[in-house]
């Protein structure tokens, strides 16, 4: 019963490596990380139908609802860490819909004056892994 969380953590946090921004370039280290995705899957199925519930306690109804309230708690908590990003977005869309806005939008960004000065817009890495801008 243990095993099953680190191995479905296993198999979240390394698919996102395999996965990742740089999905276009497989390094040998991709081989590595599959194989310990693939463990990581077998290992959180082998937990999962291993388990046997019967070994589990018998939760009691006040159990069961304060189980439920610390989860809505947590959940809560989650949630909250996106409420300003979601009020800024839609204050921001509200002064664009005012007209307020249009000072902001018709100003060049980073990008726009890269490419008018003739640099690209993002950054270049050569070989030695350091950024060229």
């Amino acid at each position: 019963m243990l095993a099953f969380g680190p191995a479905a953590y296993t198999v979240y946090m390394f698919l996102q490596y395999i996965l990742g921004p740089e999905y276009g370039v497989h390094a040998a280290v991709v081989l590595f990380q599959l194989a310990i995705f693939t463990l990581g899957g077998a290992l959180a199925v082998w937990a999962w139908t291993v388990a046997d519930d019967r070994l589990l306690p018998v939760l009691t109804r006040h159990r069961e609802r304060a189980y439920g309230a610390a989860l809505l708690v947590i959940a809560a908590f989650v949630v909250s860490r996106y409420f300003g990003a979601i009020a800024a977005r839609g204050a921001a869309s509200r002064r664009q819909a005012h007209g307020r806005n249009r000072a902001a939008h018709s100003a060049p960004t980073r990008a726009d004056r890269d490419v008018i000065d003739g640099r690209p817009s993002t950054p270049v890495v050569d070989r030695d892994l350091q950024l060229d801008y």
